[in-house]
């Protein structure tokens, strides 16, 4: 019995120290300043079985939008059947 509960643990950790990270990381970023011109970073995200799923952090580009809008259009390209969103993250 004690085997299974040390089992049970084990593969929840990760994905709950991961979970957090996500979160962290995601607090940070919209805390930061946007760029000069005042335009934000952008997240490119993907729709999944349990929701939006932010997939890349587009940053450090003179319209971070255009570059998300891009990455979009070859995601869509790539995979027609999945749908891909650009927002802005800070």
């Amino acid at each position: 019995m004690r085997s299974i509960i040390l089992a049970t643990i084990g593969f929840c950790l990760p994905s709950t120290l991961a979970a957090q990270t996500v979160d962290d990381l995601v607090d940070f970023v919209a805390g930061m300043p946007r760029g000069t011109l005042g335009i934000p970073a952008y997240w490119f995200e993907m729709e999944t079985l349990v929701g939006w799923e932010r997939m890349i952090l587009v940053i450090g580009y003179a319209n971070n939008r255009s570059t998300c809008e891009l990455i979009e259009q070859i995601g869509t390209a790539q995979s027609p059947n999945q749908s891909f969103r650009c927002t802005p993250a800070n």
